[in-house]
């Protein structure tokens, strides 16, 4: 009797406090996606010091963090709120991610599996686990995992299941196949402007294995284009300019615009080794006999190649 009287006083006030901590989380993932990071990072200092063993802050919190951009914090309270018990998806496949991006495959393999026995038709999870499996070079079974992912009905025209397929086919030395795949990823994500490094990376595998020398220098001008539109887009990119550099001078022979792009990271990053070394690799080439007749062949072939596919000629 006293237990009942006890609980029937209790649980208006619980109901109560339910209703402000669902509200305090409401606004604070508003002022999130308002931007006002700074108030909601204060009101979730308070929400966690009134709530520290609550999985729905923690995940709140965590939420939070990775928005702003700090993956360590969030990683704390996506591993806090598994350790309460939490039994969703979201913070394994969270984790799994956040180990991904810190090159930690073997943590993201574990938490992507305890994703997909939480919810085997997670899409998110299978990518996570994909892309482990291949950076661990497991390409079967992630070829596998790839197929299940199909297999449960997922579109086959998802941009982020072409970008694995092509990553599976890339490693497999399936190049063609590896083209088409991520060409269909770009066009059915043309935000994701880091996927034309791959592109150009891609055209530069093509051009190595090629024998042909018209069409091994067809594929470095694609791979040329590619690194041009994603300039285009991100012209501060230290990493986008150093591949162009490296491009330039090791598959042109173009010492003088190469120097041109180790200048542009150097006045962004003065310290860059990789610029510091390539300016210094091709000053040294731009004396050099054998080096300005490399460039001489390729200037060459351009020209063969142009005249021969120009419209007047017809094409090869």
């Amino acid at each position: 009797m006293c237990l009942a009287t006890v609980g029937s006083h209790a649980s208006p006030n619980l109901n109560a406090q339910l209703s402000d901590r669902s509200s305090a989380l409401k606004h604070i993932d508003d002022l999130t996606r308002q931007g006002a990071f700074s108030g909601a990072r204060e009101e979730l200092k308070d929400l966690l010091k009134k709530y520290p063993q609550d999985i729905d802050v923690c995940l709140s919190a965590a939420r939070f963090y990775k928005t702003i951009g700090l993956p360590n914090l969030a990683l704390q309270e996506y591993k806090r709120a598994i350790a309460l018990g939490c039994r969703a998806s979201e913070p394994f496949v969270a984790v799994a991610q956040i180990c991904l991006a810190n090159l930690d495959d073997r943590q993201a393999l574990e938490y992507a599996r305890k994703a997909i026995a939480i919810e085997a038709t997670s899409k998110e999870a299978r990518i996570v686990l994909v892309s482990a499996l291949l950076n661990e070079g497991k390409l079967d079974e992630a070829g596998q995992q790839l197929a299940n992912v199909l297999a449960g009905g997922k579109d086959a025209s998802d941009a982020d299941l072409n970008y694995l397929a092509y990553k599976l086919t890339s490693k497999r030395r399936q190049l063609a196949l590896a083209k088409q795949c991520l060409d269909n990823a770009i066009r059915l994500k043309p935000a994701q402007t880091k996927w034309l490094l791959d592109r150009a990376d891609l055209y530069i595998s093509l051009g190595k294995e090629s024998r042909d020398p018209i069409q091994k220098m067809e594929d470095y001008r694609a791979a040329k284009r590619a690194l041009e539109r994603f300039l285009d887009l991100k012209p501060r990119s230290v990493e986008g300019l150093n591949r162009f550099g490296e491009l330039l001078e090791f598959y042109f022979y173009d010492f003088d615009n190469a120097s041109k792009q180790y200048e542009k990271i150097l006045a962004i990053d003065p310290d860059y080794v990789a610029a510091i070394t390539g300016l210094t690799r091709c000053k040294a080439n731009q004396n050099d006999i054998a080096g300005q007749m490399k460039l001489e062949f390729w200037n060459t072939l351009r020209q063969l190649k142009d005249g021969l596919l120009s419209p007047s000629r017809g094409r090869l």
